[in-house]
């Protein structure tokens, strides 16, 4: 056993490899190839073969949203049972993260 400290942490350390990133795939009624949103339009249209398609405005979905009153909610205090109280310990050494959940 000695006295030394254990060696730093490489900064060349793997990363984690990304998540898939969600896509959504809208094909042209006409030609099966993928529409593009046109902004100036407001439509979706066909880089293959010209057609378009008007997005129509969802009804019902209640408006922009709204800011919550963070003060309210805190004096409004939630059931015991709806809290989840979490405690986190880090390592001094190579930063590496333990939750301990109650």
């Amino acid at each position: 056993m000695t006295d030394l400290p254990p060696p730093a942490p490489s900064t060349s350390a793997q990363t984690a490899p990304e998540a898939p990133k969600v896509t959504n795939r809208f094909p042209c009624e006409q030609c099966g190839a993928d529409y593009r949103f046109d902004p100036k339009n407001g439509s979706l249209t066909c880089s293959h073969c010209g057609h378009s398609q008007t997005v129509q405005e969802k009804s019902g979905h209640g408006g922009p949203l709204r800011e919550l009153d963070f003060k309210a909610a805190l004096a409004e205090r939630l059931p015991e049972a709806e809290m989840e109280v979490t405690r986190v310990s880090t390592c001094p050494n190579c930063a590496a993260q333990v939750e301990f959940s109650k």
